[in-house]
């Protein structure tokens, strides 16, 4: 008989309401023979059998056609921020949201970039790293540094789809500034508020700010610190949740998230506080942030990352042992033999052979055990 070049590579315990687990083994084909020679394991580890899952290799084509994609996009950020003027609108005399004196920022757009890119990255490398060490998988996806790489570059992305809508409505709507009026100053001797409607005023405030900031002043809708701090904060909140194995305390994941949510509601308020936007304009950046990051996370960086999205939600609790793989009750255990003939891979149930699933020969990921 042909020795088969199938081995067997993970199975998988399931545990039910009453206790009872269903045992289920996947088998890959691994190349090489499975007679113990030296030859043979040494291929089959090189191909991502025994321990290591199958890696999707990225050609210098798609890297070259993802920064044509990225040049794209960042195209008319560039437009819309440096070249087309904002559209102009008028003000009525005894408007006195728009009487604000003029405050710096307490978080200048400087500060929000560096720390907008690196505190995403930061968590994702972390991320990845605690999970390497404790050799954990999260819903079936290998852990691999290569994820983090594939979701910040997602997330880069992401960022500046979010300033490509920001700067459009922000050119588009021209929304006055709460501090208009003092950084403006217009040249009241030429305004007749009696007429309601001041559309044609002259700025008389130039010496004092520069053109950029006149400009400026009529950038207010949306905010873009709102914008690109909620998109920054709630990617990485889903990415901390996706990906993260903890199950020593329960209160670490959350406490994460919420250091970032407040991070993002703090520099929110801020754009308050300092006159620079008027509330509904941050309440329109925030929404802007958060759509684009759920949108961008679960439609393209989920796939990219090969992480699975847990699609039902646990119905009860284990007073003993609780696996935690993300509201998914199951616990993984590795096997690692290699028969003779193995031409398909089957979960077998212990309890009834109603469980029973074959299929041909198809890779599956490498899953280790989870410990309580």
């Amino acid at each position: 008989m042909a020795q088969s070049n199938n081995c067997v590579k993970s199975a998988v315990q399931s545990t039910s309401v009453s206790g009872k687990g269903n045992l289920s083994l996947q088998f890959v084909n691994c190349p090489g023979d499975n007679n113990g020679r030296a030859g043979g394991r040494n291929s089959a580890m090189k191909s991502g059998c025994f321990g290591r899952a199958n890696r999707l290799r990225v050609s210098p084509a798609q890297i070259l056609f993802d920064l044509l994609i990225f040049a794209i996009v960042a195209t008319p950020v560039a437009v819309f921020f440096f070249v087309i003027s904002p559209h102009r609108i008028g003000f009525f005399c005894d408007d006195n949201s728009i009487r604000y004196p003029y405050h710096p920022d307490t978080i200048s757009t400087t500060m929000l970039v560096l720390l907008g890119l690196l505190i995403p990255l930061l968590v994702m490398v972390l991320v990845e790293f605690f999970n390497k060490r404790r050799k954990k998988l999260v819903l079936g996806s290998p852990t691999r540094f290569i994820d983090a790489c594939k979701g910040y570059a997602v997330f880069l992305f992401g960022g500046l789809v979010t300033e490509m809508f920001v700067e459009m409505a922000k050119t588009s709507i021209g929304r006055l500034r709460p501090h208009f009026i003092d950084v403006c100053q217009p040249d009241w001797s030429k305004i007749n508020c009696s007429t309601g409607y001041i559309l044609n005023y002259e700025c008389t405030n130039s010496k004092k700010f520069s053109p950029t900031t006149l400009k400026d002043s009529h950038l207010s809708f949306p905010s873009g610190h709102a914008a690109f701090s909620a998109y920054c904060a709630l990617y990485a909140v889903f990415y901390i949740q996706l990906r993260f194995n903890i199950n020593r305390t329960q209160l670490l994941k959350p406490s994460l998230q919420l250091t970032l949510a407040v991070l993002a509601f703090y520099c929110n308020v801020t754009r308050v506080m300092d006159f620079k936007h008027h509330p509904t304009d941050v309440i329109g950046g925030a929404f802007i942030g958060c759509l684009i990051a759920f949108i961008i996370f679960f439609k393209l960086a989920v796939p990219v990352m090969k992480t699975s999205v847990p699609s039902v939600l646990p119905t009860h609790q284990n007073n003993h042992r609780k696996p935690h793989f993300h509201h998914m009750d199951s616990v993984m255990t590795t096997v690692s033999s290699c028969p003779s003939d193995v031409g398909s891979y089957q979960a077998v149930s212990e309890d009834s052979s109603d469980h029973a699933i074959t299929g041909t020969n198809a890779p599956v990921p490498l899953i280790t055990k989870d410990m309580a």
